[in-house]
């Protein structure tokens, strides 16, 4: 049961770390990311709840948004980099 635990723990970190690691790759190519980046940790004590809804809301459309176009754009790239991805994944695996 302890090994499973640890298990289920190690991939909550992988996960978090990999979602970092893309918003952070967002981030600094994408100027409209970086823009909304600075909008919410502006607004560490908002006014109310509904406007930080609407202001997560709105970085999250444009991490999106961003993700799109970055992987519209470099299409060939991100082909090889999910190929790659679940290579690694499946090798890590057995």
């Amino acid at each position: 049961m302890a090994s499973w635990g640890r298990r289920v723990c190690g991939d909550l970190v992988v996960s978090a770390g990999v979602v970092a690691a893309v918003l952070g790759v967002l981030v600094s190519i994408d100027e409209r990311v970086r823009e909304q980046m600075r909008v919410v940790a502006r607004a560490a004590s908002p006014t109310g709840i509904g406007e930080a809804g609407a202001r997560v809301r709105e970085a999250g459309l444009t991490l999106f948004d961003a993700a799109r176009t970055q992987s519209i754009e470099h299409a060939p790239l991100v082909i090889v980099a999910v190929i790659a991805t679940v290579l690694l994944l499946a090798l890590a695996r057995s």
